[in-house]
């Protein structure tokens, strides 16, 4: 039973990056490195994070729990308004650099910061609960870069726009949705 949870922890977890890993192969042409490079970070970030929520959580979880809503939606929206802001720019490769894929990483991972803070109440084991979350998050993440490239390449006129849209959505969505909590 435990194992059933923590996989689907890890799929609610994952769909923020999920749409976000979409997102960053729209342009790449269905470049691998851009694949495995969002897979690998949000994977990592996903699992890094509950850890740090477990171990920090008797000091700092009520802090961080107080804004980071606006982390997260601050982070999504400025990389979502760049986006859409460059989405006529001439490109031959993707803007989605390490920098980016690594901020959006962050941005995707601090609801798995405050999720990290009940693992310990639900009883998972925490060292277990991490590895499933990230190795969930990095396969649905590969996935959602093949889905990324497959429409960029038959849409590429306007797949920054789009792209731009979702990941504000997702930034208000998670203001939203901890605002109203």
């Amino acid at each position: 039973m435990n194992i059933l949870r923590i996989i689907l922890i890890g799929y609610g977890l994952s769909a923020d990056a999920f749409a976000a890993s979409i997102v960053a192969s729209l342009q790449s042409n269905r470049s691998l490195k851009t694949a495995l490079m969002c897979s690998s970070i949000f994977g990592v970030f996903q699992g890094i994070m509950p850890f740090l929520g477990y171990l920090l959580s008797m000091n700092f979880s009520k802090y961080i729990g107080a804004i980071d809503h606006y982390i997260a939606f601050f982070l999504l929206a400025i990389i979502g308004i760049n986006m859409i802001k460059d989405r006529n720019k001439e490109e031959n490769e993707s803007n989605y650099n390490f920098k980016t894929i690594f901020l959006l990483g962050i941005a995707t991972s601090i609801d798995a910061f405050a999720v990290g803070t009940t693992i310990g109440v639900m009883g998972l084991p925490i060292v277990l609960s991490c590895i499933m979350i990230s190795i969930i998050t990095f396969i649905l993440c590969l996935i959602a870069s093949f889905i990324g490239s497959f429409i960029g390449v038959h849409h590429a006129s306007s797949s920054k726009l789009i792209g731009g849209i979702i990941l504000i959505i997702i930034g208000i969505h998670t203001l939203i949705e901890h605002l109203m909590l």
